[in-house]
């Protein structure tokens, strides 16, 4: 509502009008976009924004959609939120929007801005940073294109990074964007106040975050999640076949959508946090080639019965797994299962055998190999339908191992449901 907005920012009240009796402004007038801005983060954020005429004044809602984006894969990557979050953003531009969206609404981040070649980005983003009062929690370093693309990774070494994000140059040159405008690509409503080293970069943006990729791959768990936005879908493909490429299995896709606007988002990690689909494999028939395997496994049970009796079922099977922890999680219809190794299937149980017999038990200090929340899905019509496992994975390296948990309990769940009651007891 652009009227509560200017009551709010006073700024904004001038470039407020009626077309055919609502509330309007003219975004081909670049001052409006300063003063929209300038209000939303006032407003929203309690951010001040100061920028010269010839940089890039960020739209803030797509910028705060990628942010929340990666404040959801943190939310989902640790069981227990640590004290500080430390990320990177990679060339924040003037505003330092990112920093500053992120460090303002997270009072556990803390973040280092990069800012390449040009002088007059780097001092509007330190103005900006020290005009909300953010220097404790923000640096904004200086790099150059001799320098790696992640070089915070390399120059803080002491400093474990839980994210990168980069909202990178979409365009490799001038004529791609004349020939994108051409096309209708801008919005005509609009206009844009990039300079040229805010939006153009050789081999654009597939060149600049394939880049990202790469040395990712020799840097793997100094930062938990890498990401990058991405303003074409056919950028989306060829980035998502590098991945693949590097043998990085652990990529989620996110799709952001402002008016007629839309951008995709792609993060990789070389840890073993196992993400929600929700967070990570839009439904867009668009990126269905695209979107990494599910980590959601669901089976229906044979036979209508109790949820008590079903839970029972289904906890037994868990119990009867050598090795399997279990914790009962609230709500009472769901449970944690995790495991140091295989013990389930019959060549896991052989090769256990084999190694006893040369080198022991193994040690309690093995890592894990494999976590995953196992919950009970009802219909809520009273018990008629047959209930649903739902085995979700959490942590993990080995996508095979997982796939096999979950082919082994859905065998043992059928097998248990058509067993007589009595038996069952």
């Amino acid at each position: 509502n652009f009227v509560e907005l200017a009551e709010a920012y006073p700024p904004l009240k001038p470039h407020v009008f009626l077309r055919q009796g609502q509330p309007a402004l003219d975004f081909r007038d670049p001052n409006v976009q300063r003063r929209l801005t300038e209000a939303i983060l006032h407003r929203d954020f309690n951010l001040k924004l100061a920028l010269p005429n010839n940089r890039l004044c960020p739209a803030v809602p797509n910028r705060w959609d990628y942010v929340a984006w990666i404040n959801e894969i943190l939310v989902s990557s640790y069981d227990v939120s640590p004290s500080s979050i430390h990320g990177i953003d990679i060339g924040t531009g003037a505003s330092a929007i990112y920093t500053l969206l992120g460090c303002r609404s997270h009072a556990s981040w803390s973040m280092v801005g990069t800012v390449d070649v040009d002088a007059t980005s780097l001092h509007w983003a330190r103005e900006n940073v020290a005009l909300n009062g953010l220097q404790d929690r923000i640096e904004v370093m200086a790099v150059d294109m001799s320098q790696p693309i992640v070089q915070p990774l390399v120059a803080h070494p002491d400093i474990q990074f839980d994210f990168l994000m980069c909202n990178p140059p979409f365009y490799s040159s001038a004529d791609e964007i004349a020939d994108l405008a051409a096309m209708k690509e801008f919005d005509p409503n609009g206009v844009c106040t990039g300079s040229d080293n805010e939006m153009i970069i050789a081999g654009g943006e597939v060149g600049f975050v394939g880049q990202i990729v790469r040395e990712s791959v020799q840097l793997r768990t100094r930062c938990r999640w890498y990401s990058s936005l991405l303003g074409k879908l056919s950028s989306v493909r060829e980035i998502v076949e590098l991945v693949r490429s590097e043998k990085i299995n652990n990529y989620v896709i996110g799709e952001i959508t402002q008016g007629r606007t839309k951008r995709w988002a792609i993060a990789w990690s070389f840890g073993d946090a196992r993400l929600p689909d929700g967070v990570g494999r839009p439904a867009s028939l668009a990126l269905k080639t695209l979107v990494p395997p599910s980590n959601t496994f669901a089976h229906r049970l044979a036979s209508p019965m109790p949820p008590s009796e079903a839970l029972g079922i289904v906890y037994g099977i868990a119990a009867s797994i050598s090795e399997l922890e279990l914790y009962v999680c609230a709500p009472a219809l769901a449970f944690t299962a995790t495991a140091k190794r295989n013990t389930w299937s019959r060549a896991a149980r052989r090769e256990q055998a084999r190694r006893m017999s040369t080198d022991g038990e193994p040690t309690a200090n093995a890592p894990i190999a494999l976590q995953a929340r196992i919950s009970l899905k009802t219909t809520g019509d009273g018990g008629s339908a047959p209930p649903t496992v739902q085995i979700k994975w959490t942590i993990g390296q080995d996508r095979a191992l997982y796939e096999s948990f979950c082919s082994h309990f859905a065998r043992k769940v059928d097998e248990r449901a058509r067993q007589p009651a009595d038996h069952l007891a």
